[in-house]
């Protein structure tokens, strides 16, 4: 390699490194690039890479050098990406070139090869495939300048794609078009292959013409991912209707099983991310959140809250109403007194109420209650009228107040956390089998969770029921909590024959997210536009408008009943006054039956001693 070519080459490959290292470039954060030169055994004859080293270690730029065929060992660290340089000089072969290149991280490196002048891209690359999610820049000098061109293919069948990425100059700067995925929006009509199952809200299989389509909350993500790169989807159903688990043997079950047989290249539903099924399936950027929650029955007693009739008003506003109702009585008898004395006497002579009865018909005002005299002053219907107008507010506060606090309902709950029920000891969980649930407790680190899953889940067959309906109907005849996402139940709680309550103090959150084969090239393209979507507020938009629907209709046709229990102090206030009354009735019979016997003795002793004193 001749000196002006070295230099060259050792400025792009600076320059490189650098602006693959800026965050506007960088497709993996804190990243590092080490450049490693890749030598054939003519080139290591020739000895034409000593000079490239030495100028890169004087520009501080560590730089290792490796045999051709010592390629295929190269570990890719995804923490660590590096920059593989490569000549093509005594490279004519290029049956090694596609090992290479059929490598399984080979995505997780920057490849970029020197091209020498009399040889085309086309022509080099012709029985080549570079995957498509390789970073492979090819430089090729032309004149003073020296052209950057990244190859790929879609599939090995795909014709061979080229695209400008940058241009080099002789002291200008390396100009480079931005991110490697920003241009590879066209997957060429590509045709995916792709399974998917039945997950309310998220996917819905529907047969249409013949063919599976796509419904839920995933399938407009999916749609806008098909028209923005330019590929189809043939869908399969899962007739197994779950995600994944791990048989005894080993093998995975559900869509999970499918992916890691290659069977089909993507799963498009919302699948829970877990650390085992990443060790055979490759997810996307997590698209949804969701949590599991702990569900029981609702018990039937609730707690007597004496204090939810007294809590609406606060204690200095019940004190300030007593004193209210006071002032008025006082103010209604001196305007009274005042009108019989000074003003027209006649036009109250009807009235001569107490003030008792002055604060009867004031407290019967703050009741919405009118009374049996008609006042003609004006200055007492003055004082009526505020003290009506009053009561009107008052009672429109109170009465909201009221009612807030009695739908919303205290209950005895059993427990309320997990180490609750596991002291309890009266109620066994389940979890949906097949389901990620099971790794919530059987995988977890956490030693509660654990002991959950070994004491109250595993114990017994029948805590792994086959559907979300089914653990339900569990819970309404036994005592029995079940485990389950917050969408499922929603979308099937007009078939639970029994009111549920959740337990918010159990709640785990869970990411869900598209599933690829192993090393899938199209993932990073796929996650590329996710990125997107989500700075776009596209993501949020559909999590919203999925999950706001479900709570609506919720809310409307799960209206909170107010029951007895709610009511009980009033009643009993009510049972007691009624006693009260009673008794205090018998106490005025009783008092007015000794009255008229006093009456009527005083009478007949009067009339005796009359008798006496009558001349003979």
């Amino acid at each position: 390699m001749s000196n002006t070519a070295t230099e060259k080459l050792i400025r792009i490959i600076f320059q490189l490194n650098i602006i693959l290292n800026s965050p506007t470039i960088n497709l993996i954060e804190h990243c590092v690039y080490v450049p490693v030169i890749i030598s054939t055994h003519e080139q290591v004859a020739e000895d034409c890479w000593s000079n490239t080293v030495r100028l890169l270690t004087n520009e501080h730029m560590p730089t290792a050098i490796i045999r051709f065929e010592q390629a295929f060992l190269i570990p890719f660290p995804p923490e660590r990406m590096s920059v593989y340089v490569m000549y093509s000089v005594g490279m004519e072969d290029i049956s090694a070139m596609q090992e290479l290149l059929a490598m399984f991280d080979m995505h997780l490196a920057v490849w970029l090869l020197f091209l020498e002048d009399n040889v085309s891209v086309e022509y080099y690359f012709s029985g080549v495939h570079v995957p498509f999610n390789c970073r492979f820049l090819v430089a090729k000098c032309t004149g003073e300048t020296v052209q950057l061109t990244e190859v790929y293919r879609v599939t090995s069948s795909h014709p061979l794609t080229l695209r400008h990425y940058g241009v080099w100059k002789q002291d200008h700067p390396l100009s480079l078009k931005g991110n490697f995925y920003d241009g590879r929006n066209n997957l060429q009509g590509l045709s995916m292959r792709a399974i998917s199952m039945n997950n309310l809200p998220y996917s819905v299989m529907e047969m249409e013409n013949s063919s599976y389509k796509l419904r839920g909350s995933i399938a407009p993500i999916w749609r806008m991912m098909e028209e923005t790169l330019n590929f189809t989807t043939e869908y399969q159903f899962s007739e197994d209707n779950f995600a994944g688990s791990l048989a005894d043997n080993g093998s995975w079950r559900g869509l999970i099983g499918v992916l890691s047989r290659q069977e089909i290249d993507v799963a498009v539903s919302a699948i829970t991310m877990t650390p085992m099924r990443t060790e055979v399936v490759d997810f996307t950027l997590p698209i949804f959140l969701n949590s599991y929650k702990l569900f029981i029955r609702q018990p039937n007693a609730v707690d007597v809250d004496w204090g939810n009739f007294l809590a609406p008003f606060h204690s200095s506003l019940w004190l300030s109403i007593l004193v209210i109702i006071f002032v008025v009585s006082v103010l209604v008898e001196a305007c009274h007194r005042l009108v019989q004395r000074f003003g027209n006497s006649s036009a109250e002579w009807q009235h001569r109420p107490f003030f008792q009865d002055s604060l009867f018909h004031v407290f019967s005002a703050f009741c919405s209650q009118g009374h049996d005299m008609t006042y003609r002053t004006m200055s007492i219907r003055v004082l009526f009228l505020a003290a009506h107008m009053t009561a009107v507010v008052l009672l429109a506060a109170y009465s909201a107040g009221l009612i807030s606090s009695l739908t919303m309902q205290t209950m005895n709950l059993p427990f309320s956390t997990f180490e609750e029920l596991l002291n309890d000891g009266t109620h066994a969980v389940g979890v949906v089998n097949n389901s990620a649930a099971i790794w919530l407790f059987s995988e977890t680190k956490d030693p509660l969770l654990r002991e959950v899953y070994t004491e109250l889940i595993a114990s017994d067959p029948e805590n792994f029921p086959s559907t979300t309906l089914e653990g339900m109907r569990r819970v309404c005849s036994i005592k029995f909590a079940f485990l389950s996402q917050m969408s499922r139940v929603q979308n099937i709680r007009h078939d639970i024959p029994c009111k549920i309550v959740d337990l918010p103090a159990t709640s785990i959150t869970v990411n869900l997210a598209i599933a690829f084969t192993k090393g899938n090239p199209y993932r990073d393209v796929i996650n590329h536009n996710l990125r997107g979507m989500r700075r776009a507020g596209i993501l949020q938009k559909l999590q919203l408008d999925y999950g706001t629907k479900g709570q609506r209709v919720a809310v409307r046709n799960d209206l909170e009943s107010v029951n007895l229990g709610d009511a009980a102090p009033l009643l009993v206030v009510l049972g007691v006054s009624v006693l009260v009354g009673v008794f205090l009735l018998v106490l005025e019979r009783k008092a007015r039956r000794m009255m008229m016997c006093r009456s009527y003795v005083t009478d007949q002793s009067s009339r005796l001693g009359t008798n006496r004193n009558w001349p003979s």
